[in-house]
């Protein structure tokens, strides 16, 4: 019960997570540390490592962000389940790490802004990577996230209207590309209407489809599909 020995617990962890030679040997190096900083913080009454512990805390946040990503693009590239599934336990770690740091994490997300990283992407590659291994609890928690702070990419509205479809609730995936309308732009608004369209089509909700379909039309006229699909609805 002695923080002072839990924070040097954590500082021994955490160089043997930078030290590539010892890392391979320790690969739970990373959040050992996490676990001993916590640990650290719960025995240290008088606050004496906190400063401290916050700055290994910081390190371990972007390590566990770059681990993140490169479980992601493996789990991408090979197409199995193992990437997604490190990608995501290290995404966790990352996001306890942010929440123990508390106001120091906007140190972190400077240091990802600076390196031309969007911090908010990293809620999108865990709700991929918990979606590709069937957690879709955990997906639709950071896809929901991410559309409550108005992110400007498709990609996690596409990701919940398909588990919304997935749950057989067609109105609340409606409901999603709804929330997208209004704040996505150009390609991915034209994608995520032609989304609503098929979406209309499949459920056989013909006047609905046809309305929005005039609609989608007035806005682009040149889409040849568009003309097509409204030709086959009659």
């Amino acid at each position: 019960n002695d923080a002072k020995i839990w924070h040097f617990r954590a500082i021994i962890y955490h160089d043997i997570a930078l030290t590539e030679e010892i890392a391979a040997s320790y690969p739970d190096a990373l959040g050992k540390s996490l676990e001993s900083i916590k640990k650290a913080n719960e025995f240290d009454v008088k606050k004496k490592f906190t400063d401290k512990n916050d700055k290994i805390l910081i390190d371990l946040a972007t390590m566990f962000f770059n681990k993140g990503v490169e479980a992601y693009n493996k789990g991408i590239q090979e197409n199995t389940d193992a990437g997604f599934e490190l990608a995501l336990a290290h995404f966790k770690n990352y996001f306890e790490s942010m929440e123990i740091l508390g106001e120091w994490a906007q140190l972190e997300n400077k240091t990802l802004y600076d390196s031309g990283i969007d911090p908010r992407n990293v809620y999108l590659y865990a709700g991929i990577s918990a979606q590709q291994i069937g957690d879709n609890a955990a997906a639709a928690g950071y896809y929901s996230k991410l559309i409550s702070v108005k992110y400007p990419k498709i990609s996690p509205y596409v990701g919940l209207v398909d588990i919304k479809l997935e749950e057989g609730d067609t109105n609340a995936a409606l409901q999603v590309i709804e929330a997208g309308k209004k704040y996505l732009k150009d390609d991915d608004l034209k994608n995520l209407n032609i989304r609503e369209l098929l979406i209309y089509q499949a459920s056989g909700k013909l006047d609905e489809l046809i309305e929005k379909l005039n609609i989608a039309i007035a806005a682009d006229t040149g889409n040849v599909d568009l003309y097509i699909t409204l030709g086959e609805t009659y």
